[in-house]
């Protein structure tokens, strides 16, 4: 034995679990709040406030104090439906997640926004020169003004030397050029196809001081009130309807339920201004810009999203009573999806998976498991033409 952790580490380990737990508890404060840990986190078949259940008053009041009067984003709620202690994280305790100590190359989201940069550049210099359609413009010209708008976001992130190692970002580049020229095929196409729906306007915000406002009655209490930013708004040439279209620049969801199509539901809903009529002529998209969406299309119809009105305020209460309520406990999702692409998965156990499964039994989360979805509505743009076909 060469120290007094490794001696007491030989002395547990020939004990029996009862008697260890007992020596453990001895040592001293923190070995004994270890133990407490560890022991509400993997031999509890409930959550506790080591899992994000916190349930003191005191804590309760705060939150209820602090958010009584939240204005929420779209992403905060699909945050939350995804998983609780994400959201507590990023929005309750505003943790930023750690940079690597060498910035190699830009991030998931750091790409995302390049992508929606350039593309809202792309889109208000074509309405600028009067251009309505794509499929009536020569695609060279339209190959120029892309990787123009392209080459010019790419400019301010060098100016600002946010691009990391030279060699990757040179590879980054050129993925990102042949990405978008690809996608630029697949919206001629969709133009083709669809020659009712024309862009019309771009980086729509709604909320409090904006033009449209999206609010969501909760009984014997204030409204809760959403804000957002919506990608593009494309007007139908024939009837009121809208078109949403939110660009995606990573894979494409998962198959069956899928959190992040509620943030379609809300700006669909704020696009119409609440106007039902106008909603059910009316959809949204999920459009996939790089390969590794496959440049595919996802649809939400309008009238599908009207007829589940009362779904969608039943899950936004839902969470606004949950958040004020401090139930931010771990939500893995099936085979622990939701844990591939989160910010805070290093302060997780490693077997989160497993403890939310065992804790799952005793059916505290079953309200949260049974939030309205919409994720099965919508549907590959895909498969429709394929279907059609």
């Amino acid at each position: 034995v060469l120290s007094r952790d490794e001696f007491d580490t030989l002395a547990i380990a020939g004990l029996t679990r009862r008697a260890a737990r007992r020596y453990v508890r001895r040592l001293a404060a923190a070995p004994a709040r270890g133990l407490a840990l560890d022991t509400l986190r993997n031999a509890r078949a409930r959550f506790t406030a080591y899992d994000g259940w916190l349930s003191s008053d005191p804590v309760r009041r705060s939150l209820r104090e602090a958010f009584e009067r939240r204005v929420y984003s779209a992403s905060q709620l699909a945050t939350y439906v995804t998983c609780p202690f994400r959201y507590f994280m990023r929005h309750v305790l505003r943790v930023e997640p750690l940079d690597r100590d060498t910035h190699r190359e830009l991030n998931a989201l750091e790409i995302g926004r390049l992508v929606h940069t350039t593309l809202e550049r792309f889109y208000r210099d074509l309405a600028q020169r009067e251009v309505r359609r794509l499929d009536g413009c020569k695609f060279d010209t339209l190959r120029e003004s892309l990787l123009g708008a392209l080459e010019e976001t790419c400019a301010e992130i060098e100016n600002q030397g946010r691009q990391g190692a030279a060699v990757l970002w040179d590879i980054r580049k050129r993925h990102l050029r042949d990405d978008l020229v690809r996608f630029l095929h697949h919206e001629v196409e969709r133009a083709r196809v669809d020659e009712d729906w024309l862009p019309a306007r771009f980086e729509f915000r709604f909320g409090p001081e904006c033009e449209s406002t999206l609010e969501i009655a909760r009984p014997k209490r204030r409204p809760l009130v959403f804000r957002g930013i919506i990608d593009r708004i494309d007007r139908h040439g024939q009837h009121s309807g809208l078109r949403v279209v939110d660009y995606k620049s990573g894979r494409k969801a998962f198959a069956g339920r899928n959190p992040q199509a509620v943030q379609l539901v809300l700006y669909l809903w704020a696009a119409c201004e609440g106007d039902a009529s106008r909603l059910e002529r009316s959809e949204g998209r999920f459009v996939y810009v790089t390969r590794r969406g496959a440049f595919d299309v996802q649809t939400l119809d309008g009238a599908r999203v009207q007829a589940r009105s009362s779904d969608l305020s039943q899950l936004a209460r839902a969470v606004a009573d949950g958040v004020e309520n401090g139930v931010f406990f771990p939500q893995p999702g099936p085979n622990a999806v939701h844990c591939t692409v989160c910010d805070y998965r290093g302060l997780c156990d490693a077997r989160i998976a497993h403890q939310a499964t065992l804790k799952s039994r005793g059916g505290q989360d079953e309200p949260h498991r049974s939030l309205p979805d919409f994720g099965e509505e919508l549907q590959s743009a895909r498969r429709e033409r394929e279907g059609r076909r």
